[in-house]
């Protein structure tokens, strides 16, 4: 059984410097990259950040209290090589995001909280104190784990939050509250350094929250399979991604991206289309293979009448092999053959859908028109719209206010004073949409 205590001795011996998701400084940057530069978002840093470079500008961050420095320790370990690590607090607007694609997995424990599995709505779940042991006996041996953990549970036990729960935990330092409040310092800030630091925190999480939902894209995430994949086969799959395809061949999303209701929804949705649906329904894991002990139901495959062969799936022509023995007995495998269909299969998969999360997360759009500020081609729920002066050495102060109950498609937000303090203008509206998901939007103008 998968959650035997026979394994620990196993797992002790073979969890050290195994794969525990796709690989964050070649699969997830190469990923994040891919969906960047598929994405508006360089057109929006132009036009509404008022950045020229676009996904080119060169930004600092300087980020204070306790989790300033645990999101500073988290980058300090980065590969400066790679172009992941800041230089002097400073990247290109592109490397913003490609960094916190990487920093999520920084330790990598937090990829606990990276799992869902659409037929139960949990994430990871490998059992409680007694059956998480073998787990936590493994991290002191990879050194993700302490002795004293092993005794109080708090080593990584096997257990973690869902996916779609982790993207806006209270806990989780790249959650979609920090990035909306990044979002609003962005454009809200007092000084223009405040501004800049924010607009990099805000694509720094940007990057982490495209991590999660990428990790959908592995069957293990979305299957309850860590002990198996990771622990004993030591994530084949992973593995195979990053040697095969690195960073710069990871392909991009294959359309454009389709617009979501909440972020989670990339992740997981009533009508089972989001990413973590998808993949559980038509891929194996190494440990939910036909015959095991934890197989869920689909997909459905038998072997053939041959001593061996490969079964196809909806998604790849070579989706498991099977292998019978003298006695009739069939084994089930992922084989490398299967390892390269799921790879061309799952990675378009996992582009378009960081693309569709980085669109959710930069939606919307402020117009200035006729005097006034209008609402872009976005219905907006209730939420409060906030109009800005900027002087010459970039202070900003705010010289109107409105709170709104509803806001249709290119209706009027706030009027724009008879008489204005300044020629340079930014208008931040932060609220909900129709759909009831928060959201900020900015936009920063000049009336000359």
């Amino acid at each position: 059984m998968r959650r035997s205590l026979g394994l620990t001795l196993t797992l002790t011996l073979t969890l050290p410097g195994a794969a525990r998701a796709f690989e964050p400084a070649t699969t997830h940057a190469g990923i994040a990259e891919q969906a960047v530069l598929a994405s508006r978002l360089g057109a929006i840093l132009m036009k509404g950040f008022g950045r020229p470079l676009g996904l080119w500008e060169p930004l600092r961050i300087h980020l204070d209290g306790e989790r300033g420095e645990r999101i500073a320790k988290r980058l300090a370990k980065l590969d400066a090589g790679e172009g992941y690590a800041p230089d002097h607090g400073r990247l290109p607007a592109l490397e913003w995001l490609v960094a916190g694609s990487v920093a999520e997995e920084v330790p990598g424990a937090r990829d606990r909280n990276h799992y869902f599995d659409p037929t139960t709505g949990r994430g990871l779940d490998q059992g409680g104190f007694l059956s998480g042991l073998d787990l936590r006996i493994a991290g002191v041996a990879d050194r993700s784990g302490s002795l004293r953990g092993v005794f109080t549970g708090a080593s990584f036990d096997g257990n973690g939050l869902a996916s779609t729960t982790w993207l806006t935990d209270e806990r989780n330092d790249f959650s979609l509250g920090r990035f909306l409040d990044a979002r609003e310092r962005s454009a809200a800030a007092a000084t223009a350094e405040e501004r800049e630091h924010a607009l990099s925190e805000a694509l720094l999480i940007a990057g982490a929250l495209l991590h999660v939902v990428a990790d959908a894209a592995d069957p293990a995430h979305v299957r309850d399979d860590f002990r198996i994949e990771y622990g004993l086969q030591r994530g084949p799959l992973a593995r195979f991604v990053a040697a095969r395809y690195g960073r710069l061949l990871v392909p991009p999303p294959p359309r454009p991206a389709e617009p979501i209701d909440h972020l989670a929804d990339a992740i997981h949705n009533a009508a089972g289309a989001g990413l973590a649906d998808r993949t559980a329904r038509r891929f194996f894991s190494s440990g939910t293979l036909p015959g095991s002990a934890d197989a869920p139901s689909l997909p459905k495959v038998a072997a053939g009448d041959a001593p061996s062969g490969w079964v196809a799936g909806e998604a790849v022509k070579h989706l498991a092999r099977w292998t019978r023995d003298a006695r009739g007995d069939v084994t089930w495998t992922i084989d490398r053959t299967c390892l390269e269909d799921y790879a061309a299969a799952l990675l378009p998969e996992a582009t378009e859908a960081a693309l569709v999360a980085l669109e959710h997360l930069f939606r919307g759009e402020l117009r200035i028109e006729a005097g006034t500020v209008r609402n872009g081609d976005l219905a907006l729920g209730a939420g409060k719209v906030q109009l800005l002066a900027e002087d010459d050495k970039g202070a900003r102060w705010v010289i109107a206010s409105r709170t709104v109950a509803a806001v249709g498609a290119r209706d009027t937000l706030i009027d724009l004073p008879a008489t204005l303090p300044s020629e340079k203008l930014a208008a931040v509206y932060r609220g909900l949409d129709l759909h009831g998901e928060p959201i900020v939007i900015s936009t920063e103008f000049s009336t000359k």
